[in-house]
């Protein structure tokens, strides 16, 4: 999962540069015309919105990419004057976009999910082996004790989430979570036996690996936990 999600990130980099060689070149013979090279911000909201539409598991967070890739495009063609397109119209579509997301995330929450069971043909499962967190404009605090962990989703707008993972343990080799704030925060602590490797990053905002690496264990695997995802003038904080 961790190499796929790197491999994932280097091809939309690449082509956000390939767009914007692109953009250069139009402005240069005259088909495009960019005031300010300042003005190509909004790229970076269509990369956050691709990158999550790719790595998303669930139909909130697409809703979520979705939203980054359509605000981002609307920005971009209004500064290069493609479209004229007034902020006036644009932040109303993203509050629309936020109200569907929380719309959705209120009914999901109204379905009753037993936390463990065993299915009709005998197979157990366990709901809080993974988890998909939204907090839009509030706070969020969750606990997740399963002993069977694959990972899980969180972001933050506005907002702040606090996710506790350090009773938690893993059967799998490694597990993935994917971490975003946009305006807001997300601290997640995990147990001290993980070894973890974050690979998000910081846009206007702070990605910060606070954990210690876990002691030797002779004969017996170590869980591997990758964290992803981005933080847009907000903060995402790991620690053990």
């Amino acid at each position: 999962m961790g190499r796929r999600n790197s491999a994932m990130q280097g091809i939309i980099f690449s082509a956000c540069i390939i767009v914007v060689g692109i953009l250069l070149f139009l402005d240069n013979v005259g088909l495009v015309r960019i005031d300010n090279y300042g003005n190509l911000w909004p790229l970076i909201l269509v990369a956050i919105g691709l990158g999550k539409l790719f790595d998303a598991r669930s139909t909130i967070m697409r809703a979520w990419a979705g939203i980054f890739i359509i605000s981002g495009a609307l920005l971009l063609f209004s500064n290069l004057h493609i479209l004229h397109v007034h902020e006036s119209i644009i932040w109303p579509l993203i509050l629309i976009g936020f109200g569907v997301m929380t719309l959705l995330k209120t009914l999901d929450r109204g379905r009753v999910v037993p936390v463990t069971g065993t299915t009709a043909d005998g197979t157990s499962f366990d709901a809080t082996a993974t988890f998909s967190e939204l907090a839009i404009f509030g706070g969020v605090k969750r606990r997740y004790d399963s002993q069977d962990f694959l990972g899980g989703e969180a972001t933050a707008v506005f907002g702040g989430i606090e996710i506790d993972l350090r009773k938690a343990s893993m059967k799998a080799a490694q597990a993935t979570l994917d971490i975003n704030a946009v305006f807001g925060g997300v601290e997640v602590r995990v147990p001290e036996a993980w070894i973890v490797t974050v690979q998000g990053v910081g846009i206007f905002g702070g990605y910060e690996d606070k954990t210690t690496a876990p002691p030797t264990q002779d004969g017996a695997p170590t869980p591997r936990l990758f964290v992803t995802g981005s933080a847009v003038f907000g903060g995402v904080s790991i620690e053990n």
